[in-house]
């Protein structure tokens, strides 16, 4: 299920969506095609569930756990390559067809808090694919973590963000035509 929270909601943001697949998954594609040649940046923040002051506890936070973004050439994630992020052991893995090509050989970095320890400073983190020619690149928080060389690189002209068993919220998404 995809949340559009448009609009002033809150003081820190004025748009976001937010994907609540905690028992499967949600992909949500690009209307665009674009060049091969690729750059998606995004800003994933923690999704929290308020329960109430009377409620102890008064809320609940997801993990950013299992982030997708996916370049292919239609809407089908198993079609192209498929970043997940802090996947298995909290690590970025790349397929390729469905298939693993790649993983990250070390865990990701925590999530960084945007100011103060209140609501509405969420942790977030900054995720990055770069596809330029045969090389795929994944970066976190600026910090590569993962890069692979394709010698026979797919055709790519879609771009789509999701997860799976996840519950987060996407902000800041931006698509460059390298």
């Amino acid at each position: 299920q995809w949340i559009d929270h448009g609009g002033i909601a809150c003081t820190l943001a004025s748009h976001w969506i937010s994907l609540e697949a905690l028992d499967g998954q949600g992909m949500l594609w690009n209307k665009r095609r674009f060049g091969s040649d690729l750059l998606v940046a995004l800003t994933v923040e923690e999704n929290t569930e308020w329960l109430g002051w009377a409620q102890q506890p008064s809320h609940k936070h997801y993990p950013q756990d299992n982030i997708c973004v996916s370049l292919s050439s239609k809407a089908d994630r198993d079609s192209g390559y498929r970043v997940e992020f802090n996947a298995r052991q909290r690590t970025a893995v790349l397929y390729r067809g469905g298939v693993e090509v790649a993983a990250a050989d070390r865990g990701l970095t925590r999530s960084r808090h945007a100011g103060g320890g209140g609501p509405p400073w969420f942790r977030r983190n900054g995720f990055l694919v770069a596809k330029e020619g045969g090389l795929v690149r994944a970066l976190v928080n600026g910090t590569e973590v993962l890069r692979f060389q394709d010698a026979e690189p797919p055709a790519v002209s879609r771009v789509g963000i999701g997860g799976y068993d996840t519950r987060v919220n996407f902000s800041w998404v931006e698509i460059c035509e390298m």
